[in-house]
């Protein structure tokens, strides 16, 4: 399995969606797991202050976890992942896990926090 954490918000335009059609490309069949970060968690991260002292300015997400599929790269979606949703959210303190919680009950709202992303090739 290929873990892909942490690089596609800050890669400049389409060089992360290259990086996948190569790396596929290249090997026979695998797994890839990545932060599916969404457009807005990709964009207010670039206002927190440890992104901006490295001096990332603009970054990128995707707000529907089947978009990879399209980068023709042979992407399929395996399992997402959603953190409010995880059985970790009970050892948060509180007023976050009440938060996460509430979060939860919906798709699209669990979807604009943290999640984990699989796909097979």
């Amino acid at each position: 399995m290929i873990v892909a954490e942490g690089l596609l918000p800050f890669l400049p335009g389409d060089t992360f969606q290259r990086m996948m059609r190569d790396l596929t490309a290249h090997l026979d069949s695998g797994e890839l797991a990545l932060n599916g970060y969404t457009r807005f968690a990709a964009w207010s991260m670039t206002y927190h202050p440890t992104i901006k002292t490295i001096g990332i300015t603009a970054a990128q997400g995707f707000d529907d976890p089947r978009d990879p599929e399209h980068w023709n790269a042979g992407l399929t979606l395996a399992e997402e992942q959603l953190l409010t949703r995880a059985p970790e959210v009970a050892a948060f303190p509180q007023p976050l896990r009440a938060v996460t919680r509430l979060m939860s009950h919906g798709k699209t709202l669990s979807r604009q926090g943290t999640r984990v992303l699989r796909y097979r090739f």
